[in-house]
């Protein structure tokens, strides 16, 4: 039965736990009856008894003879606790597959052998439901069902379904309030199936009744459910019109009495009949695989259209990522491109020396003062000339002010638009990957991380990094591809584990190998770390765009940009990393296409 399997994927059957009381009055076991039944018939005697074995091991503990409870279970004027009745349909449900067994189980409860089934066929299905309410007393302790009569007519019926208080506080305890909504649903879906096979019950020819709205539901927090029900009327007696001045009508009701009394007694007998009880249950085996198909069904059409979707979806942001990404970029390089030009030819003018320029109006005020021996009157020279110099001067000043400040400024300008130049191109390589195709070339890979290290070379030796890279003695690591986009591959990774070495003396280690993967040459490259590693939370987006790190020194489309390289190659990429410890790198490419 794999039951470790049904614990670990039911929460229901693992929350239930053991009961104390296995034989509380919460309901009586005519359910049970029937689901033991269905495992019979479609999976056999040994697999009922298993599961009612394991049922007892871990739940029912106290129970210690299994066929003193079988034989209890099986009359089912017996009572048990309302947990283990949810128990024994969970089993039942990973048992047989069915995932709608609630309902399926309900359906095939109510029997003709009733006799107040029977005897009501006169007065018709609306009098049945108001005796399937009257009757629940009988068999569920902790639910009240009421027939309301001022909302039913002939071919609709309104069944309110209460769950009593004392019951929903012990369902709380035992399930916590997520999964006590689930239970409470699960009883829900008991009920409609009960009400729902009322008119097959009185005539295998009638249909289903159909639950046609559900105003007010338990497991959505109201106070109470309520079903509105809609079936086929058939004809039936009106009693309103039944005179005891007509002996005809009188004879009549008495025929059909008698017939429905006839009717009940006689499928008693036919249904104790070992031929009959052989049909009755490949019947229900049909039944029980029919329904598995049409829930199987349902589910692979749920899956084909959800994979349908995802597909359409996904079309969809590939184009809208290709139209934004590149028209984007496109633009905000050509931008970029033209003020970093603006600002070089500002770097090359070539600006006056402020210096001389302040001299130059310290000799002018000081000639001017010499006017006075030319005879120029001092009102001229103070109220006119002077206020003009004492202008310029202060031209100079805000224009020295200007230089300096444009001088101190435009390293920066220049290498923010150099930054944005890169992150343009960037944007553009990445609108181009869906069109991106593996080359057909053969890379050396070692050759490809040697001369990553001789590029990074004089990056290391100022940070203090040891570089070196761990391959076969033979060093035959060859792979088809595209060299540029290798290098890429392997390049980004490196650069990274550069920059979480700064200011440490550290370690970048890249190991190459040959591994197989289901008959399939792969070339590893495992590029490994002992910088300050990445926090679990970073590391669940460390290959999402736009996710960095460092801050302003990174665009964070770098690791994205190689996931989406490598799975081009119909490779794989993944990471592990610990704070304080360091990351590891994990690239497989196929070697060939």
């Amino acid at each position: 039965m794999g039951l470790e399997t049904i614990l670990e994927r039911n929460p229901i059957i693992k929350a239930a736990g053991k009961i104390n009381n296995p034989f509380n009055r919460d309901a009586t076991t005519k359910y049970i009856i029937t689901l033991l039944d269905l495992i019979e018939i479609t999976r056999g005697k040994d697999v009922k008894e298993e599961i009612v074995g394991n049922i007892i091991d871990n739940h029912v503990p106290s129970v210690k003879n299994k066929n003193e409870f079988l034989n209890y279970i099986n009359n089912e004027h017996n009572w048990i606790d309302g947990i283990l009745n949810t128990l024994f349909f969970e089993y039942s449900k990973e048992c047989l597959q069915i995932e709608d067994i609630y309902r399926f189980v309900g359906r095939t409860t109510v029997s003709p052998k009733f006799l107040h089934i029977t005897v009501g066929e006169l007065f018709g299905i609306e009098f049945i439901y108001e005796q399937v309410a009257k009757l629940n007393p009988n068999f569920n302790s902790v639910i009240d069902l009421e027939f309301v009569s001022d909302k039913s007519s002939i071919g609709h019926t309104v069944i309110r379904k209460k769950v009593l208080e004392h019951y929903k506080k012990r369902l709380k305890a035992i399930f916590g309030e997520e999964l006590y909504k689930d239970v409470i649903r699960n009883e829900d879906l008991i009920t409609i199936g009960v009400l729902e096979g009322v008119p097959k019950a009185i005539d295998p020819n009638n249909d289903f009744a159909k639950l046609v709205n559900e105003p007010y539901c338990e497991s959505r927090e109201d106070d109470y459910c309520e079903y509105n029900i809609e079936w086929t009327p058939k004809p039936y007696i009106d009693l309103s019109k039944v005179s005891i001045r007509s002996p005809k009508s009188i004879v009549n009701v008495g025929y059909n009495a008698a017939r429905g009394v006839g009717k009940a007694i006689t499928a008693g007998i036919i249904y104790k009949l070992p031929q009959v009880k052989n049909l009755i249950d490949r019947i229900l085996q049909m039944e029980v695989v029919i329904q598995k198909s049409t829930e199987e069904i349902r589910r692979e059409s749920e899956a084909r259209l959800q994979a349908q979707r995802l597909a359409a979806v996904k079309e969809t942001e590939l184009k809208l990522e290709k139209i934004f990404s590149g028209g984007f970029a496109h633009e905000l390089r050509n931008v970029l491109f033209y003020g970093s030009v603006e600002v070089d030819d500002l770097s090359k003018l070539d600006l006056p020396n402020l210096g001389t320029l302040d001299t130059k109006i310290g000799e002018l005020g000081k000639a001017i003062f010499d006017l006075e021996q030319y005879g120029v009157p001092n009102n001229i020279i103070y109220q006119t000339i002077l206020p003009l110099i004492q202008q310029i001067d202060g031209i100079s000043k805000g224009l020295g002010a200007t230089i300096k400040k444009y001088s101190e400024s435009t390293p920066i300008i220049k290498n923010s638009i150099g930054r944005g130049l890169v992150l343009a191109q960037q944007f553009l390589e990445y609108s181009k990957m869906q069109e991106i195709k593996r080359g057909d070339k053969p890379v050396d890979i070692y050759g490809v991380a040697e001369k990553i290290g001789q590029k990074y070379e004089k990056a290391f030796i100022e940070s203090g990094i040891t570089y070196s890279i761990v391959a076969p003695q033979d060093k035959e690591l060859t792979i088809t591809g595209d060299y540029m986009q290798l290098e890429q591959i392997l390049e980004n990774p490196i650069r990274n584990a550069k920059d979480a070495l700064e200011g440490k003396n550290g370690k970048i280690n890249v190991s190459l190998s040959k591994v197989e993967k289901d008959g399939v040459p792969y070339l590893r490259a495992v590029i490994e770390d002992n910088g300050m590693g990445i926090s679990e939370e970073n590391l669940k987006k460390i290959f999402d765009p736009f996710f960095s790190t460092k801050g302003s020194k990174g665009t964070g489309l770098g690791l994205n940009f190689v996931k989406k390289l490598v799975e081009a190659y119909r490779g794989n990429i993944s990471v592990e990393s610990k704070v304080g410890i360091g990351t590891t790198m994990y690239i497989d490419l196929p070697v060939s296409t």
